[in-house]
């Protein structure tokens, strides 16, 4: 085991947050994603930007085509990535007011479209 993962199963938030990276970068998206999770409960900023770019960008939909589970619909991963996002915004990450715009678009013209 390495340091960064020794300090991210003792519960270090940054740690947990690079571990995710690290997972991320691999391909282990679920991994990933729970090392992110972790590390955003405890508040920690980055992590929670984090978590919210891997439901907007829906990083899950491999994971569920392989599956053929619909356990996490669009409209979901969508509703993870905003709270998440604004969790960041809160704890810091104030430059990500973007990422939260884009949300609103893209949920507004998935309604739009869903209505025509």
């Amino acid at each position: 085991m390495d340091i960064i993962e020794d300090k991210a199963k003792s519960g270090d938030a940054e740690a947990q947050c690079r571990l995710g990276a690290k997972y991320y970068g691999a391909g282990n998206i679920l991994e990933a994603i729970w090392w992110y999770r972790k590390s955003a409960e405890q508040e920690y900023a980055r992590a929670q930007y984090q978590l919210a770019l891997c439901y907007y960008y829906d990083v899950l939909q491999p994971v569920r085509d392989c599956y053929e589970s619909p356990y996490v619909d669009r409209e979901v991963t969508l509703t993870s990535a905003k709270h998440w996002c604004s969790l960041a915004i809160k704890n810091g990450i104030v430059d990500k007011y973007e990422l939260m715009e884009s949300l609103n678009e893209y949920r507004y013209k998935t309604i739009y479209y869903k209505l025509v």
